[in-house]
């Protein structure tokens, strides 16, 4: 169905490294199409706190890439803040991530979790 179709083409785009546009369209086939139809694009996004608590576990793989690949010079950027600067970064992101997705009482701004250059 149509949330399934938006995933494939977001997991498209980001292999590509192309921009995909969406277009929803309400069949009204079932009870809830016009609601699904609404919020297909939000249920996309949100993670549980199962994939919150492995965000450590993502950027312990990322110093591990810095240290032994060559990863792009702009991802170690966005990254060294949470992998070499201060510890309790990583814990207000985790904590801002719980507000987002799992309390939803944040709606994040685009590249809210990069940290600004002092």
């Amino acid at each position: 169905d149509s949330l399934a179709l938006s995933f494939l083409a977001k997991i498209y785009s980001i292999k590509k490294c192309t921009d995909v546009k969406y277009f929803i369209v309400d069949h009204k086939l079932r009870n809830n199409s016009t609601l699904e139809a609404k919020h297909v694009q939000k249920k996309l996004y949100f993670l549980s706190e199962a994939g919150i608590s492995f965000v450590p576990i993502i950027f312990d793989l990322a110093s591990w890439t810095q240290k032994y690949r060559s990863p792009s010079v702009e991802i170690v950027s966005m990254l060294d803040p949470y992998t070499k600067g201060d510890k309790n970064l990583l814990h207000e992101l985790l904590q801002t991530l719980r507000e987002i997705h799992i309390n939803k009482t944040i709606e994040p701004e685009p590249l809210w979790w990069m940290v600004k250059n002092q």
